[in-house]
């Protein structure tokens, strides 16, 4: 007996040496992402750098080694994510957030422009590393100038609907040389007010930006005199001094076409319902992406309006007409053709209707918000006794 007893001690010993103690999980490495970096260092510049980190661990900085293209480690900084309550200085806007941050002033490190290499690495709490991330730009040896806008020519005026093609050029040099150069970006002002921006970032030639223009670059934009103030920008975030050009816009309104539908109608019997497709062409200058919205007023023989109310939007969306009325509020009004320039929508008649001449007229909008010319037509609705 007692030679069994001391035989399930030893078995349960063996067992207990066996167990392994409790580990505290450590997940995946850090992952790491540059969000905000320049591509050119120019000296005496300073310069805000962020990169985001997901980590399960506690990570208290990001590594940031500037290397030459030999690999050798030329300057080393540290990101943090700490809103700026233990390193001051860093940049960081709110503490714990995943985005680690630090400010950067560069020194030339060359009397050469070089290349450089930016190398980030993350490490958290449980000594695991981040797979590194490289960024390549360049480091100036002189400090960077901004380049300037010496020749613009562009058009006076765009009429409503010119034809064919019209161009603004921007020359642009750079002390840097025109390899430097990004691109021109300007902003329109009408009446001291922002309307629109774009970028020209077609360079014809070393130093020369182009923008083709065509009646549709109207399209949304109210007739006046704009302001476009140029700027040109070099890789490295440089902007030229501002230069401006008045250009007058001119946005007419659409226009409407005849419209198109049946003169009569027979009232239906009780329980019956007419249908008839109304048609009106819209034309529109700017082209057809400018047109807004297209409707109609229906007025009744005895000068009443539909329960619904008077007005009835026109569709030119190809979708087709359901007995229904399914999809209605989603445009399904019976147009044939989608995007031809023909807005449509059925109209339809009940035994309730009261007979006599209806009346329709038909509007048109604009995104710059002209409203066209109205237009009117009549039907007769008719019974067998008259």
């Amino acid at each position: 007996m007692k030679k069994i007893v001391i035989a399930v001690l030893l078995i349960f010993a063996a067992g207990c040496s066996k167990r392994e103690l409790p580990q505290t999980p450590t997940y995946g490495a850090p992952e790491l992402a540059v969000q905000t970096a320049p591509k050119v260092l120019s000296p005496g510049k300073t310069y805000r750098v962020e990169v985001t980190v997901e980590s399960d661990n506690q990570v208290d900085s990001v590594a940031l080694s500037m290397r030459d293209k030999n690999g050798s480690v030329l300057y080393t900084w540290y990101l943090f994510d700490d809103g700026g309550a233990l390193h001051p200085d860093d940049g960081d806007v709110a503490a714990f957030d995943g985005v680690f941050t630090q400010r950067i002033h560069y020194n030339t490190a060359s009397g050469d422009d070089q290349e450089l290499v930016w190398h980030f690495t993350a490490g958290d709490e449980k000594d695991q590393q981040s797979e590194p991330v490289e960024w390549s730009l360049v480091g100036l040896a002189n400090p960077n100038t901004p380049p300037v806008i010496t020749r613009i020519e562009a058009p006076e005026e765009l009429p409503s609907g010119f034809s064919g093609s019209r161009f603004i050029t921007v020359s642009v040099t750079d002390s840097n040389g025109l390899q430097d150069l990004q691109g021109v970006s300007y902003t329109a002002h009408l009446n001291d007010t922002k309307i629109f921006e774009n970028r020209i970032d077609r360079s014809t030639s070393p130093g020369e930006f182009e923008q083709q223009i065509t009646a549709e670059f109207a399209s949304g934009r109210k007739t006046g005199d704009y302001e476009f103030i140029f700027r040109a920008r070099d890789v490295s975030g440089a902007v030229s001094e501002p230069v401006s050009r008045s250009i007058s816009i001119y946005n007419d309104p659409p226009i409407l076409g005849e419209p198109a539908h049946v003169d009569s109608v027979l009232r239906p019997e009780q329980g019956f319902r007419k249908t008839f497709l109304i048609t009106v062409p819209v034309t529109d200058d700017q082209g057809l992406s400018d047109v807004r919205r297209v409707w109609m007023k229906w007025r009744k023989a005895d000068g009443s309006f539909p329960s619904s109310g008077p007005y009835f939007d026109l569709f030119d969306n190809g979708l087709p007409w359901q007995e229904d009325f399914a999809d209605w509020d989603q445009g399904a009004r019976g147009d044939e053709t989608a995007d031809d320039g023909v807005y449509s929508i059925m109209g339809t008649f009940d035994a309730q209707q009261p007979p006599g001449e209806y009346t329709f007229t038909f509007y048109a909008l604009d995104f710059a918000g002209n409203e066209s010319d109205s237009t009117t037509t009549h039907l007769l609705l008719y019974t067998e006794e008259n």
